[in-house]
């Protein structure tokens, strides 16, 4: 096959990377959490598109609007593994989101969701977040597989208060406080 008619580029490369450690980020002891599933479902929320620098048509222009596309692909997320018979938690959904976007706009500096994007919510990142910031002490008991939609943008809103506003950072740089290492 000649390299013009390869329709394997970089998109497509960096979209399957991008399942991949989605699925293998969020599915640990999910019964059915297969990476086949995790495609599936990102496929069928659409978010690829929402990723997708050239996609104009969603701007983002502050943390609120993205909270807002952000419960809505969660949802779509959800209801994808709800169509096959598999359950799916809301901290499940965003992690899978949160996994997917920071693998496919690392080192992108210019996207347009790198200032809004959450952090993949887990463990490591709330246990130590909780051993720095005495007000964000509770979340060192929060089962982050087990997280409702409601509790999740708690969080994220905690995060946005004590860190993103009262330090002037984006959102991003709040995952110094994960190591893949405990």
């Amino acid at each position: 096959m000649s390299k013009e008619n390869n329709k394997y580029k970089i998109d497509e490369h960096s979209h399957r990377f991008a399942v991949w450690t989605a699925a293998r980020a969020a599915t640990r002891g999910m019964k059915g959490g297969t990476t086949k599933n995790v495609k599936n479902s990102i496929e069928d929320a659409n978010l690829r598109s929402f990723v997708e620098i050239e996609n104009i048509d969603t701007p983002i222009s502050s943390f609120d609007v993205y909270k807002e596309h952000h419960d809505i692909y969660c949802d779509k997320i959800i209801k994808s593994f709800k169509h096959i018979g598999i359950p799916c938690t809301y901290g499940r959904a965003a992690k899978i989101i949160a996994i997917y976007i920071k693998t496919r706009i690392l080192n992108t500096e210019d996207h347009r969701l790198m200032n809004f994007a959450f952090p993949p919510i887990d463990s490591i990142l709330l246990e130590n977040l909780a051993k720095e910031y005495p007000k964000l002490k509770d979340l060192k008991k929060v089962k982050w597989t087990q997280l409702e939609s409601g509790e999740y943008n708690d969080i994220i809103a905690r995060l946005n208060d004590e860190w993103c506003m009262k330090k002037q950072k984006n959102m991003w740089e709040i995952e110094d406080y994960w190591n893949p290492e405990r």
